[in-house]
């Protein structure tokens, strides 16, 4: 009899442990957080969410990294189901594109105006439509100018667009190699051009182009690539080929992230050799821009408030810093971004970009402001571009005719 009382108490024991862990279990809140392609630091993302998750007992953070050629397609997949990741990490051109279609949150719903202050200004204007933040902005890349200074040897090097006449002039002389090979049919990358020179305007939150500034830089890149001073794949490829050109020794100079300094040197040895950086090119405000990846909540999220907070510990300054010390990029927090480490300007080339693109960042021109079907203006802008360059309009024609397109959207 007694044994069997003994067998009861456990028994018992047994189902009501069950039950405290069954409702234990309920209680958690699961965070689904997605990342783009950032497996190789799985220590590190590793090591916050274990962090975060003890001073939350009630969150559990699950990761889950996507291929970046694959970001795109599965976010928009997920937001149009109803079974959507709490947080992805996108670039805010597609987070945009989002945020136009009213599929994410306002996080200034969430996060206080401190927090939101904590940032680089440029970062939130960044990721700002219609008056709400749609994001949270994570880390940066800003560009910096790599030159070959066996290529340019008793040449000015250029430090504002319009100076690339003579320098491309004086290279394509002297060394037999273009100047650079600038993307600016890729992307809308001639708006950002445009946006250093003060040559974007809005009315009623539409972006205006048309003016006489940006004809003159426009004129400008139809001379270079008419003249032969720019690679005639100019007009069809991307950044990729670009960087290509320069590590085959073929373009003097090239205006890229920082984060390719690795790159070069692992690609491209005997360049690497003849190696120097210098500020980004910029116009005669001297203003820089840079590139970003974020952070932002899908309307759907079943945990918003939690995600949000979760989006706010994983991009605070110290976490930040540290990421930026395992990867070559930025903080977005004002306070990491002036800490010591980028601080030191030397000859060696990692503590030189570094130097260079945190002084960058400290002098980031206001981003263009994002536009309700922003891709379609990259489009039309592009095309422009290339009708222009091909000489296949007249400048001023395919100018106005691109601003009344973009105008009917």
């Amino acid at each position: 009899m007694k044994i069997f009382k003994i067998v009861i108490s456990l028994f018992l024991i047994i189902i009501l442990t069950g039950c405290n862990v069954n409702k234990k279990a309920e209680n958690i809140k699961e965070i689904e957080f997605w990342t783009l392609q950032l497996e190789s630091f799985r220590p590190y993302l590793t090591d916050v969410f274990q962090k975060y998750e003890a001073l939350h007992p009630d969150i559990k953070i699950k990761w889950v990294d996507i291929p970046f050629s694959e970001g795109e397609k599965r976010t928009l997949a997920s937001v149009m189901s109803n079974n959507v990741p709490d947080l992805v990490n996108l670039n805010p051109d597609f987070s945009a594109t989002l945020a136009t279609r009213k599929a994410l949150i306002n996080v200034e719903e969430y996060a206080s105006k401190e927090e939101i202050a904590s940032y680089i200004p440029q970062t939130v204007e960044n990721l700002t439509y219609d008056g709400h933040l749609f994001g949270i902005p994570w880390y940066l890349t800003t560009s910096v100018t790599y030159y070959n200074k066996k290529l340019v040897d008793g040449v000015v090097l250029p430090k504002d667009y319009f100076e690339l006449k003579d320098f491309g002039e004086k290279v394509k002389e002297k060394y037999g190699v273009y100047a650079l090979m600038p993307t600016v049919c890729e992307s809308g990358n001639i708006l950002k051009i445009m946006n250093k020179y003060g040559a974007i305007s809005y009315e009623n939150n539409k972006l205006n182009f048309n003016n006489g500034k940006s004809a003159e830089i426009l004129e400008l890149f139809k001379y270079l690539y008419q003249n032969d001073l720019i690679p005639k794949e100019s007009v069809t490829q991307t950044h990729r080929e670009a960087l290509e050109q320069f590590m085959s020794g073929q373009t003097a100079i090239l205006v890229s992230g920082t984060n390719f300094l690795d790159t070069i040197k692992a690609n491209a040895p005997e360049v690497y050799k003849n190696l120097d950086i210098y500020e980004q090119l910029s116009s005669d405000t001297g203003k820089t821009d840079f590139s970003m990846m974020n952070l932002i909540i899908p309307l759907k999220s079943k945990h918003p408030k939690e995600a949000v907070d979760f989006a706010l510990y994983l991009t605070n300054s110290i976490n930040q810093l540290e990421f930026a010390k395992l990867a070559p990029v930025f903080p977005s927090q004002t306070s990491a971004l002036k800490n010591e480490y980028f601080s030191i300007n030397s000859d060696d080339l990692s503590q030189k970009v570094r130097y260079i693109g945190a002084k960058s960042l400290q002098n980031s021109i206001k981003p263009i402001t994002i536009q309700k079907n922003h891709a379609i203006l990259n489009e039309i802008v592009d095309n422009m571009t290339q009708k222009i360059l091909l000489n296949k309009e007249d400048l001023n024609s395919a100018l106005s005719e691109a601003q009344e397109e973009w105008n009917k959207e």
